[in-house]
């Protein structure tokens, strides 16, 4: 179905410092990037090393499951 949000993500928001939206605004210009994707490289970068937990696992499967219901 078009226009369906990926069942793998959840939105999140955050507050940052103007000066830093600033930096982070230039950087994606100057790699060609959307804000999202350099804030996902960004974190991968740090977290992807980071081993999950069972705890997190099973999150990660209810929250799959959550959407995946929305979507009925």
């Amino acid at each position: 179905m078009p226009n369906q949000p990926d069942v793998n993500k959840v939105v999140a928001s955050v507050r940052v410092p103007v000066e830093l939206m600033a930096r982070l605004r230039s950087l994606a210009r100057e790699r060609k990037m959307t804000l999202t994707q350099l804030i996902n490289f960004i974190l991968h970068e740090e977290l992807d090393s980071r081993p999950l937990s069972l705890e997190d696992l099973e999150w990660i499967k209810n929250e799959v499951r959550k959407n995946e219901d929305k979507r009925k």
